[in-house]
C-alpha cells in the first residue's frame, strides 16, 4: 500500500474514533451481518453490549449526530452500549461505556486494500505508521469535527498497545468538554480488515489511570477473534467493488 495514503487514512480513522467520545428493542452482543460496498461482513459487539436502534429517539438521536460528525472520514456501521446502561442512555444520561464499528471512508469512499495485501501486511504496515502521524493535524481535524456539534476534543496521548494476527490495538486518551462538563475518555481501538476493507472497533471508557485500558483491550481481542472467524479466511479483492450508499446516511443494508 502507498504509504502516504496509508497515513492519511490512519490519521482520518484516529479523528473519527475521537469524535464520537463525548456525545451520547435493543439486541444483545450476537453477530450481525451487513452487506457494505458489495461485501458481506459478520460484525461481532463485545459480550454484554447491546446495539443502539434508531427506533428509540436518544439512540436515533446520537446515531444521527455520528453519522454528521464522521461523514468524510469514517462511515458508522453499528454502536452498542452496555447492556446494563442501556436505561441511562435512552434516559439521556452520558454513557462512556460504549462499542462502534466504523469503516475507514476517507472523502466518503471506501479504503480497500491493494491487490494481493493481507490482513497481516495491513497490520505490519500500520504498526509502521504510527511513529510518524502529526497528532496536531489530528487534534486540529477533530476538534473542527467536534465544534460544529459544540463539543470541544483533543487526544492527549495514543499509541500501539498490542498486535496479533486478528488487528493492530492503539489506546487514546480523549480530552472531551462541552460547556461546563469535561471528562478524559479511554479508548481502545481495533485496526483490521474485513474482505479487503478497512474497518476499526473502538471501545470507550471512563478515563482513571493506565489500567483502564486493561479490560478494553481485553474485550477488542475477544471481539476481534470471533469476528475474524466469523468472516473467514477470504482474499482480498481483485479490483474496486461497487460503490456503498453516501456516507452519513448511516442505514448499512442488513442480511
Amino acid at each position: 500500500m502507498n504509504l502516504p495514503i496509508l497515513k492519511r487514512n490512519k490519521l482520518q480513522a484516529l479523528a473519527g474514533i475521537a469524535l464520537s467520545v463525548l456525545l451520547a428493542g435493543v439486541s444483545p452482543s450476537i453477530a450481525e451481518t451487513f452487506r457494505l460496498d458489495g461485501v458481506s461482513m459478520n460484525l461481532e459487539l463485545p459480550k454484554g453490549y447491546c446495539a443502539l436502534q434508531r427506533s428509540q429517539p436518544a439512540e436515533k438521536l446520537f446515531l444521527d449526530q455520528q453519522d454528521r460528525m464522521q461523514k468524510g472520514t469514517n462511515s458508522v456501521i453499528q454502536v452498542a452500549v452496555l447492556c446494563s446502561r442501556q436505561q441511562a442512555f435512552r434516559d439521556r444520561k452520558l454513557v462512556y461505556e460504549r462499542a462502534m464499528w466504523l469503516m475507514n471512508t476517507p472523502d466518503g469512499k471506501p479504503a480497500i486494500l491493494p491487490e494481493g495485501m493481507t490482513r497481516a501486511g495491513f497490520i505490519a504496515e500500520m504498526a509502521k505508521t504510527l511513529p510518524t502521524l502529526d497528532i496536531n493535524k489530528i487534534n486540529a481535524d477533530t476538534d473542527k469535527s467536534g465544534k460544529k456539534e459544540g463539543v470541544k476534543l483533543q487526544i492527549n496521548s495514543s499509541g500501539t498497545i498490542d498486535q496479533n494476527d486478528d488487528a493492530l490495538y492503539e489506546g487514546l486518551v480523549v480530552r472531551a468538554e462541552r460547556g461546563s462538563l469535561a471528562s478524559d475518555v479511554a479508548v481502545v481501538t481495533a485496526v483490521t480488515t474485513i474482505a479487503g476493507h478497512i474497518v476499526t472497533l473502538n471501545l470507550y471508557a471512563d478515563y482513571v489511570d493506565r489500567t483502564s485500558f486493561d479490560g478494553l483491550l481485553a474485550s477488542a481481542k475477544e471481539t476481534l477473534r470471533r469476528t475474524v472467524s466469523a468472516n473467514g479466511a477470504a482474499a482480498p479483492p481483485k479490483s474496486l467493488p461497487p460503490g456503498m450508499a453516501p456516507v452519513g446516511q448511516g442505514n448499512p443494508q442488513k442480511k
